[in-house]
């Protein structure tokens, strides 16, 4: 039998298998029916964070990103197991964003919490900058 850690890992491989695959439902049946799902301060999806539960998920945030990005896809670059933690590193990649044509590729790191074989915390840390720019949505102007 797998320790903690790895069937953590499995867990935590499985959502993003089915984020993949575009399966919502097996994405859902690793999260808690309660999860507390945190979108990165600075983001677009941030104002009504935390997410409880499936539904506030489904509609706030995976709905959103659908109607905002074609073909967002989620891309892990490693996957390390920190007893009931596992963080993610990755990238979000999208063929285009809705409101202006850009292509995104962020750079993201996401940080679940499990117990008794289900997510029951998520944490999203993102380049909210990047996200926001290919949105169209930054209004600060820099200096040349």
């Amino acid at each position: 039998m797998p320790d903690i850690v790895t069937q953590n890992i499995e867990l935590i491989e499985k959502v993003y298998r089915g984020f993949d695959q575009q399966d919502v439902q097996m994405v859902l049946d690793v999260l808690d029916e309660n999860i507390e799902w945190n979108e990165a301060e600075g983001t677009y999806w941030h104002a009504d964070s935390p997410y409880i539960g499936h539904q506030a998920i489904l509609d706030g945030v995976f709905a959103k990103i659908a109607e905002d990005f074609d073909d967002m896809r989620v891309i892990p670059d490693r996957i390390v197991g920190l007893g009931k933690t596992v963080i993610m590193q990755g990238r979000y990649q999208a063929k285009s964003c809705r409101r202006t044509g850009r292509p995104l590729d962020a750079q993201v790191v996401h940080v679940w919490d499990l117990h008794d074989g289900k997510a029951f915390r998520f944490q999203q840390y993102v380049d909210s900058y990047h996200v926001s720019e290919t949105m169209g949505l930054n209004t600060v102007q820099h200096p040349n």
